[in-house]
């Protein structure tokens, strides 16, 4: 199941002896983790510009989109190269050099934006730092446009006197949001892609107020239950209904986390008619009743 999965977190060593967690971007879809620090710009790198990371490496996470050049990495002795229309993944710790070619901008002008990047830092649940990778990840996502227009906005809004820090926080989430569901639609060569992901955002909008069945889901998609449980499977490792309880599971800890209101509230809130059984169903998840947990 998605949540036991995720609970199993791996710690990596950075430098500056930081030990990290770590859960991929195509988990951050349905991960519960916290943005602090969201700071946003467009670069205008001027051609056979060279940029050299400080030997701490970076300080935060951050995602590059090229949209006018093309970029070179150094990274741990080996070239990394990215194109127009690529997404980079820069984690926290990473140390590397960057050439920067093939730009509109000669020496002396910075007229053309050759990429955007967005830095942030990421917590835990729990408060500890995490990552989505040990390595630099470039990939290509299936709707750049829309990412490119994300970026500019997040952009605009960070290089703004009067910017909103729970506004870029915001963005920042629906960014990542956005790239992981890319990612979980690409991962699916099968052309079960659009499937996945309508039956996801499905899934999202109706496992916490009602019952959703697997048989239903699979009518709505025109799927037979048995290629629903395959789709799922795919791309995201478990079932169709594991991925419902996982949902359900994350919910039910943020809500008796936040406190202040009754287990039986929280068993309402999260789809469960009956708060025995969402009770019992919890303990067997987690190893205690939802009032140990609080």
């Amino acid at each position: 199941m998605l949540a036991c999965m995720i609970e199993l977190l791996c710690e990596i060593c950075v430098n500056g002896g930081v030990l990290l967690k770590q859960i991929s971007l195509e988990d951050a879809y349905s991960y519960d983790y916290s943005i602090f620090s969201v700071l946003a710009f467009p670069q205008r790198w001027q051609e056979g510009a060279v940029y050299r990371m400080p030997e701490k490496g970076r300080p935060d996470n951050g995602f590059m989109l090229i949209t006018d050049c093309e970029c070179v990495m150094t990274y741990k002795g080996k070239e990394i190269r990215s194109y127009p229309g690529q997404l980079l993944y820069l984690p926290m710790g990473a140390r590397y050099d960057a050439y920067f070619t093939k730009s509109r901008n000669s020496v002396g002008e910075s007229a053309h934006i050759t990429n955007y990047l967005l830095n942030f830092t990421l917590k835990t649940s729990d408060g500890e730092p995490l990552t989505f990778s040990e390595n630099i990840r470039v990939f290509t996502p299936s709707d750049g446009q829309k990412l490119s227009i994300m970026l500019d906005n997040i952009c605009k809004d960070s290089l703004n006197a009067a910017f909103s820090p729970s506004l870029l926080k915001a963005q920042a989430y629906g960014i990542i949001t956005e790239i992981s569901k890319q990612i979980l639609e690409k991962s699916n060569s099968d052309g079960n892609s659009s499937v996945l992901s309508r039956a996801m955002d499905y899934i999202g909008e109706h496992c916490l107020s009602e019952n959703v069945e697997i048989s239903h889901l699979a009518d709505i998609f025109h799927v037979s239950e048995a290629t629903l449980r395959r789709i799922f499977v795919s791309g995201l490792g478990i079932s169709p209904k594991d991925y419902i309880n996982s949902l359900r599971l994350e919910r039910a800890k943020l809500l008796l986390r936040n406190g202040g209101i009754e287990v039986c509230e929280v068993a309402r809130l999260c789809g469960f008619d009956d708060p025995s059984y969402f009770s019992r169903f919890f303990k067997k998840h987690t190893g205690k009743t939802p009032g140990k947990f609080i």
